[in-house]
């Protein structure tokens, strides 16, 4: 059994338990008389303010108690901003509470063990030098650091302890590009950790929730700038996870800041809140190197970039003083641009289509311009595009300005032989898109351009040549190509026609032949020595006068006419030239043979009558002279047995015509040469 306990214990007990409440009530009373709420508010504000060089303010009612330490509570707290800032205050502050260590607080230091805000409004920005309004004290006076006290800690420091942030907001603003980002805070947390102090937060960009966790360094030492402040922290998200290991260097402002950062985006969309509205990019995209910010430059060293599992090395330079500019460089070993372009949905069944044209009228998404400013050097080993034998030795410049997009130069090898020339895209106000383009290809193989293209069986043998020089403007590619001006060239040579379809889709060559040497029964197999295409483009519209030519081993065929880029037709009239050694009887050729319609399917016509049937059918009786005139031109004339070199070099004056300008006059187009009296015709009569 228990022994009982003596009364006097009792009695003592009791006494005990009555005086210390008595205690503490005394206490607090002698407190509340000696620090007054006021008083304490008052002494709180000069602290603080002697710690931050900031004006510091408890507007609304302010209320403490004393255990387990010196607890405050304030309403409506306001912490001055920057001399320099954009906003009175940098913070506001609902709600307050602090835990506050009397007897430092009595020495001249504070040390808030621990401190809550409710409904804090954090307003974070930089000067035009980059420098932070966060930077307080001796810190953002670039003067000589306080001494240290006996205890170790500066004299009128600020100590904390923990921090808790609820439902607040944090903005910054860029004091060099003049833009501002605002992200919420559910719930932030920052305790005590060792040597520094360990964070734990609940945020969200707009529809984006985000979780930051990590470690940093004393918000005291951060505030200072005396030593390198650590940090190390982890951002995740949906779709979105990043995280930064390094330092702050110690020092006068701007301080540099070194870290090894990475980055992984699975949906873009958690970016917006962050950059705004962004082109489709290829996810996943990772990113990861050693970053240097010191000032207003940045750099990127060791960065390794991976877009949709396509990966690039390089590195990143900026200037992040507006106006931003940058230099990059990327490396790659194989890239397959099949990951980055969109997919394109497979076409429906049901009711039959119309034919698909050449040149759509989906909008290329130029309408405006990204207004960065910035090179961009990539440069590949390989590269693979859908329908396109691989790219090889890709060697990019590209360079961005406000309204502008040029690639200049660009290099690379295709189909066994190479490619070169220059790009440039430019918008200006409610203008259309600009677009100039340069290019010039040699010793193309024809049969791999074909396998990759799925017309392999449509000719073999041959090599392709290329040359562009043309100016265009639109927002689609149907506008672009109604809109050329400016020469394309195509030339093969040494290959042999097959028996499948062409890459347009159609048998326009074969039946071109076929008329032409009145054999419909022709061989599948044709041999053609060499075959060019050039179109001198005016708005679109190419005027052909023996620009178009071809020979085989018998025939030497020229054309005269017209090709339209807009509604994609041609109305080409051909006639052929026996060459030494023609086996047939020439009597055999057809005298004119007509080509006309869509270019996907142009409907072939012979002329029995030679040129004079059809000027009469063309109303070209009284034209320039007459048929006669006509007839000398096409039939009677000179034969040209050459007709691959006189089509591949530009007439004298050339040039000057395919640039645009005013429409002749009535006069003018009576008395013009013979040599466009038929393509005029021609546009008229299959218009």
């Amino acid at each position: 059994m228990p022994t009982p306990t003596p009364p006097r214990r009792w009695l003592r007990l009791l006494a005990g338990g009555l005086a210390a409440p008595a205690l503490l009530a005394a206490a607090y009373a002698g407190l509340s008389a000696w620090l007054p709420p006021e008083r304490l508010a008052a002494a709180l504000s000069a602290r603080v303010s002697s710690a931050t060089g900031r004006s510091f303010e408890v507007r609304g009612p302010l209320s403490f108690r004393l255990l387990p330490r010196l607890g405050i509570a304030a309403a409506d707290v306001a912490l001055g901003n920057a001399a320099w800032g954009t906003r009175k205050e940098m913070l506001r502050v609902k709600q307050a509470r602090f835990d506050i260590a009397l007897l430092p607080l009595l020495r001249g230091r504070i040390d808030i063990a621990s401190a809550r805000f409710d409904g804090a409004d954090l307003w974070l920005e930089t000067d035009r030098n980059g420098v932070g309004n966060w930077v307080m004290g001796d810190a953002a006076k670039d003067g000589p650091a306080a001494a240290p006290a006996a205890d170790g800690s500066t004299a009128q420091g600020l100590q904390l302890g923990a921090l808790e942030l609820r439902d607040a907001r944090l903005s910054y603003r860029d004091g060099r590009s003049g833009k501002s980002r605002s992200l919420g805070v559910e719930r932030l947390r920052l305790d005590s950790e060792g040597e520094g102090q360990r964070l734990d937060a609940r945020l969200a960009s707009g529809a984006q929730p985000l979780q930051l966790s990590g470690r940093i360094g004393r918000l005291a030492a951060l505030t200072r700038g005396e030593a390198d402040w650590p940090f190390d922290l982890q951002l995740d998200g949906n779709g979105l996870k990043a995280g930064a290991n390094g330092l702050l260097r110690g020092g006068a402002p701007a301080r540099t800041l070194q870290a090894d950062v990475s980055l992984q985006l699975t949906d873009q969309r958690a970016l917006v809140a962050w950059v705004g509205p962004l082109p489709a990019l290829p996810l996943p995209a990772e990113a990861r190197g050693r970053l240097t910010l010191a000032g207003p430059a940045l750099r990127i060293d060791g960065l390794q970039l991976s877009l949709a599992q396509q990966l690039l090395n390089g590195t990143l330079g900026a200037q992040t003083q507006a106006p931003w500019t940058f230099e990059a460089q990327l490396n790659g070993g194989t890239i397959d641009l099949g990951r980055w372009l969109p997919s394109r949905a497979a076409p429906g069944g049901g009711a039959a289509t119309a034919p698909r044209r050449v040149f759509g009228d989906q909008p290329l998404g130029l309408e405006s311009l990204p207004d960065a400013q910035g090179t961009l050097v990539l440069r590949a080993d390989r590269v693979l595009a859908p329908g396109w034998p691989p790219l090889s030795r890709l060697n990019l410049q590209l360079r961005l300005q406000p309204g502008r997009v040029s690639a200049d130069p660009v290099s690379f090898g295709l189909a066994g032989g190479s490619v070169s020339g220059s790009l440039a895209l430019s918008k200006s106000g409610a203008a259309p898109p600009r677009l100039n383009l340069r290019a010039q290809a040699g010793r193309l193989s024809l049969d791999e351009l074909l396998r990759a293209a799925g017309s392999s069986a449509y000719a073999s043998g041959g090599q392709l040549q290329l040359r562009a020089d043309l100016d265009m403007s639109g927002a689609t590619p149907r506008a672009l190509a109604s809109g050329a001006n400016g020469e394309l060239l195509l030339a093969v040579n040494d290959t042999t026609l097959g028996q499948g379809r062409s890459p347009l889709g159609t048998h326009m060559l074969r039946r071109l032949l076929q008329a032409l040497t009145l054999r419909p029964d022709l061989e599948l197999s044709s041999r053609i020595d060499c075959a060019v295409l050039r179109l001198p483009l005016q708005n679109g519209v190419a005027a052909i006068d023996r620009s178009i030519a071809l020979e085989t081993q018998d025939l030497a065929i020229s054309a005269k006419g017209q090709v339209r880029f807009d509604d994609e037709t041609l109305a080409l009239a051909f006639t052929p030239t026996p060459r030494q050694g023609l086996k047939s009887d020439p009597l055999n050729l057809a005298r004119l043979v007509l080509l006309k319609g869509p270019w996907r399917s142009p409907q072939v016509e012979l002329d029995p009558k030679g040129v004079l049937g059809t000027a009469a059918s063309l109303g070209l009786a009284t034209a320039t002279g007459g048929m006669s005139l006509i007839a000398q031109q096409m039939l009677q004339g000179k034969p040209q047995t050459e007709v691959c070199r006189v089509a591949m070099s530009a007439p004298q004056g050339a040039a000057a015509a395919a640039a645009p300008g005013p429409a002749p006059s009535a006069s003018a187009a009576r008395t013009e040469p013979l040599q466009k009296a038929l393509p005029q015709a021609l546009r008229r009569r299959f218009r």
